[in-house]
């Protein structure tokens, strides 16, 4: 399931994946890839793209109202909005995917270079839990 704002369900699996049919779809939402992204698929969806477990990230508190300064929260967002931006460039969906694991990759040897392993576990987690169904050779721009 996809919810929206209140938790309002958008996405519903075997209710209506008709909605998505021939789109690409990208949700950062917590398990939707597992099912969802597998079933939508069979129903007409080009590619849906997300995570198959809980999608994990830590913020700074103290930065909590300037997130762009929040280098902890940064680790993990950054790779998902790299997702966005570089499909947004006119690349493929196998581009931008390969492009945001490398990224999560990138973060985890950033914080073991830096002998600061307690995040790594999560960054990991993430990285494997990014998943893509579908056309992996196509962009929502064609």
């Amino acid at each position: 399931m996809v919810c929206g704002h209140e938790n309002e369900p958008l996405l519903v699996l075997e209710e209506n994946e008709e909605l998505i049919s021939s789109k690409v779809v990208y949700a950062i939402s917590c398990k939707s890839a597992k099912k969802l992204g597998s079933n939508s698929i069979k129903r007409g969806t080009i590619n849906y793209t997300g995570y198959s477990d809980d999608f994990i990230f830590f913020f700074d508190p103290i930065k909590a109202s300037r997130p762009k300064d929040d280098k902890i929260a940064e680790l993990f967002l950054k790779p998902s909005r790299e997702f966005v931006k570089t499909l947004i460039k006119g690349n493929t969906i196998d581009t931008a995917y390969k492009k945001t694991k490398r990224m999560f990759r990138e973060n985890i040897i950033k914080l073991l270079a830096n002998e600061d392993a307690s995040l790594v576990r999560f960054l990991w987690w993430d990285m494997r839990n990014f998943v893509s169904h579908g056309n992996m050779n196509t962009s929502p721009l064609l």
